[in-house]
């Protein structure tokens, strides 16, 4: 795989504020624009991102559990699917309540 990386979707669920499955994408090429009124989950959305593709699954450090969805013990959920140098690959990543990662790598392969 050669050339950079790019976001092609984001989804969340139950993550800060955002109830529920929150799906973003797909992203054109270029700059994509997250709009809303204040306190709605924007800076959530990229938090949700960060800890998808550097945290570890069973991470339970403060940061972690900011991303439950407030007064719930509902476990924050998130699905990344990207383009590394034209192939697809996806990351799935529950945190807290049965922590899970799911990596899906081009052609079929996968790694838990």
């Amino acid at each position: 795989m050669s050339g950079g990386v790019k976001l092609v979707s984001l989804s969340v669920q139950d993550v800060g504020p955002l109830r529920g499955r929150i799906d973003l994408g797909p992203f054109s090429s270029g700059v994509n624009v997250i709009s809303g009124r204040n306190e709605v989950g924007k800076s959530t959305l990229v938090e949700g991102l960060r800890a998808a593709l550097f945290e570890r699954h069973d991470a339970k450090h403060t940061g972690i559990k900011a991303l439950q969805t407030h007064g719930t013990r509902n476990a924050p959920e998130m699905w990344v699917e990207l383009d590394v140098g034209g192939e697809r690959v996806s990351v799935h990543k529950r945190f807290l309540e049965k922590p899970l990662v799911e990596v899906r790598l081009p052609g079929g392969g996968a790694a838990y």
